[in-house]
């Protein structure tokens, strides 16, 4: 069994496929995908989902700030749309830039971020 739930939500499509194939390698990480359109918050209650991945510009949005609220062991994963950048937000609020957004290491960002850990 997975101990860790990764939700998908809010990817370009091929940004999603290359995660979903990396995370896909790891069997203690179960890939889960969001539907458009529930709220972020509604869309981590469905899943179960202790990580979201998702696209945007690095920054917090106030829909992935207050889901951290709801959720405080929630870690947000937000990658650039074109991969080369990430950054780990978690409740504390703080921000963790992935400097390396190589597929490694970005596995790497979501098992540490999935077991809670001080990525």
């Amino acid at each position: 069994m997975a101990s860790t739930r990764v939700l998908l939500t809010s990817m370009p499509r091929m940004l999603r496929d290359i995660v979903i194939h990396l995370l896909a390698s790891d069997p203690e990480v179960e890939v889960v995908e969001g539907e458009s359109g529930p709220s972020l918050e509604t869309a981590v209650a469905r899943s179960g989902a202790s990580v979201v991945l998702l696209s945007g510009t690095g920054e917090l949005s106030p829909a992935g700030m207050l889901a951290l609220y709801t959720y405080p062991r929630l870690r947000l994963v937000v990658v650039r749309p074109d991969g080369r950048a990430a950054a780990i937000w978690r409740l504390r609020p703080m921000r963790v830039d992935v400097a390396d957004v190589s597929p490694a290491e970005l596995l790497d960002a979501v098992r540490s971020v999935g077991r809670f850990g001080e990525a």
